[in-house]
């Protein structure tokens, strides 16, 4: 059995590679969480939601007519 990696070769292209438990572990442990950033922008959005004038503002929007709603979304999508 060879020792160290293996390249698995289709028409003399790597393909596939075969490497140890220890050598997968150590490239993988080094690896951040994909998820770990986004967990922290996720929690910052929810935090800035739970704000009394967001609130309100949600009360506000679901409690608005249709005749409302049209223009404060125009109004809104003109901001930079």
């Amino acid at each position: 059995m060879a020792k160290g990696i293996v390249a698995i070769t289709r028409r003399n292209r790597p393909r596939a590679v075969v490497l140890s438990i220890e050598e997968y572990e150590a490239l993988t442990g080094r690896l951040e969480d994909p998820l770990e950033s986004l967990r922290g922008e996720f929690d910052a959005l929810v935090g800035r939601m739970q704000t009394s004038q967001a609130k309100a503002a949600g009360e506000t929007l679901f409690a608005a007519t249709r005749g409302r709603r049209g223009p404060a979304a125009r109004s809104a999508a003109r901001r930079p």
